[in-house]
């Protein structure tokens, strides 16, 4: 039996967790669930999940406690009772959804939990790689909702999203048709997929490829290249490496225009965003935020049209989109994206739960679009 905490989009991480095609599935909590999977080495692919691994009886613990100095727990009388059983010197209080650097260098992490069938142990052993997605996203504009604001680690989410519906063959492509920064070209990459983006202003995320491909050391370390490379190091230190064996490539396309790029052919997954609209600010009024809606509708709506007809003939694509949500404001944009899609594709859902970060006033929702058969 393994346990997983989710992430504090809990929503969106059971959604991703479909990946491992959990049986004996249940939930000990909001955060923590228990499940059986035949595919234990997909759990650490898994984006929505901060910590992981299996639940082991008290016999089962005593061994991995052995010679352990110090363990993290995350109440005060566990941590008693574990030191006073086990003999550990020392035990640390920890937060659920945040890792500790002592803990992960020196001991182990502990969760007890009580349930009916009695008390048992849950061991961390894996943790969410925070590097891989500050590493992808870095140089992004911060404040700018306009362009480049797919965070990496949603992009991660989708990907394994799609993965729950259908298989990908090691040829395929995961093709951005609102590429920005080329978040998503990437990830996909990193992941070991072949990769396609295309955007109506292409340099921007040609240019941010070209610099994760730099090699070689910068002298001036006050440069943007000396960030640049920086970066690379880190980027080999997180255990996300560029894959040199898939191919990454990026053309410039409209949208609202007909889909003629052959190579995308052979791109069953698609995985994007447009930008999120303007700029959206706590003095942006709702007049404004209506015609920013629009203008997302309109465009994602000539977007749906276009790439059913181009993939028509052969088979269309599993679509995993996100769509903006105006914070605070009335929000139409998934409802009337949901019945246009439901006439192409077979299938449409939406997850209602909203990703968004603070201070942020536009969110994301999440939309699965399954071919026809």
């Amino acid at each position: 039996m393994y346990f997983a905490i989710l992430w504090k989009h809990t929503h969106i991480s059971m959604e991703e967790l479909r990946y491992l095609q959990p049986t004996s599935f249940r939930t000990y909590n909001e955060q923590i669930v228990f499940f059986d999977t035949e595919y234990p080495q997909r759990i650490e692919q898994l984006a929505g999940i901060v910590k992981r691994w299996t639940i082991l009886n008290y016999n089962e613990l005593k061994p991995e406690l052995e010679n352990c100095p110090i363990i993290g727990v995350h109440d005060a009388k566990h941590g008693q009772q574990l030191k006073k059983h086990f003999g550990i010197k020392r035990f640390k209080l920890l937060d659920l959804l945040r890792s500790d650097r002592e803990i992960k260098k020196k001991g182990k992490e502990i969760l007890v939990f009580q349930t009916k069938e009695g008390q048992s142990y849950g061991l961390v052993t894996g943790y969410q790689n925070i590097k891989r997605y500050e590493v992808i996203d870095f140089g992004k504009p911060a404040r700018s909702m306009k362009v480049g604001m797919m965070p990496a680690k949603l992009t991660h989410i989708m990907i394994n999203i799609w993965l729950t519906y259908t298989a990908i063959d090691t040829m395929s492509n995961i093709y951005d048709p609102f590429c920005g920064l080329g978040t998503t070209v990437l990830m996909a990459n990193a992941l070991g997929y072949h990769a396609i983006g295309s955007d109506i202003q292409p340099e921007h995320a040609q240019k941010n490829i070209n610099r994760r491909k730099k090699q070689g050391h910068c002298e001036d370390k006050h440069s943007e290249d000396a960030a640049i490379q920086n970066n690379i190091n880190k980027l080999a230190t997180c255990n996300l490496q560029l894959c040199t064996k898939k191919n990454m490539y990026i053309f410039q396309h409209d949208v609202t225009k007909p889909f003629t790029e052959p190579k995308l052919q052979n791109a069953p997954l698609i995985v994007t965003e447009w930008r999120l609209g303007p700029m959206v600010t706590q003095k942006t009024d709702s007049t404004q935020i209506a015609e920013y809606s629009r203008q997302v509708e309109e465009l994602y709506s000539a977007f749906l049209t276009s790439i059913h007809a181009y993939y028509q003939k052969t088979q269309l694509p599993t679509i995993v989109i996100t769509i903006p949500y105006y914070i605070k404001q009335e929000n139409i944009i998934a409802e009337h994206m949901d019945k246009q899609a439901t006439k192409l594709w077979r299938e449409s859902k939406i997850i209602k739960e909203i990703y968004s970060r603070p201070k942020q006033y536009v969110g994301r929702q999440i939309m699965i679009l399954t071919a026809k058969t």
